[in-house]
């Protein structure tokens, strides 16, 4: 369901009377940044974004989707392995020993 709110909050995915769906990804004093699906990024006075009106949605599948993407090898900022190696888990030479 949909909720229109006046204060547009950072992480939230809106969609506008003209069905445009974007994510508001930062805030400042003089500015509400946004990007859309395509990856745009606009930055809006808080005028501009009372005049859109929009409703907060759930995030579209088209970025659940993104998030899951292949950047190249990278590690997904949010899915981070820190400081642990990514190598099979070394288990004992006898671990077949532990049979039930």
């Amino acid at each position: 369901m949909a909720v229109k709110r006046s204060n547009p909050l950072v992480d939230a995915w809106y969609k506008t009377k003209t069905s445009e769906i974007f994510e508001v990804i930062a805030i400042d004093d003089d500015a509400i940044e946004i990007q859309y699906l395509d990856g745009t990024v606009e930055g809006l006075d808080h005028d501009a974004w009372l005049t859109l009106s929009p409703k907060e949605i759930n995030p579209p599948r088209e970025a659940l989707a993104q998030d899951y993407q292949d950047d190249g090898g990278e590690e997904h900022p949010h899915y981070s392995l820190g400081d642990r190696e990514s190598d099979p888990i070394d288990w004992p030479a006898n671990y077949d020993e532990y049979d039930d």
